[in-house]
């Protein structure tokens, strides 16, 4: 039996809004490796500055999104969820 988290859909919609400020990058994976791996070379081969909103497409047409942040890459719904850890991130967006 598979177990679904449930999230708080108003703190999820609070983050998204929040995240709207960032700018926005999208990829598609042509080789295969994890999601994230590829997210992580992107950054680094276009020198992409935190926050930044990274959207993978995968072969099999889904898409993994993640923000990158001064700390790290996190999957943009644990980011949007807890969107008041990274508000010193969005004051670093109209560099």
């Amino acid at each position: 039996m598979r177990r679904t988290t449930r999230i708080n859909l108003k703190r999820f919609n609070r983050g998204m809004k929040a995240f709207s400020q960032v700018p926005h990058y999208t990829l598609i994976q042509s080789i295969k490796e994890v999601s994230c791996t590829t997210a992580r070379n992107y950054i680094r081969n276009k020198f992409i500055k935190p926050p930044a909103i990274i959207s993978v497409i995968r072969q099999s047409r889904k898409k993994d999104k993640f923000f990158f942040a001064d700390s790290g890459l996190y999957e943009l719904e644990y980011a949007a969820l807890n969107w008041r850890y990274f508000l010193k991130e969005f004051g670093n967006s109209s560099n």
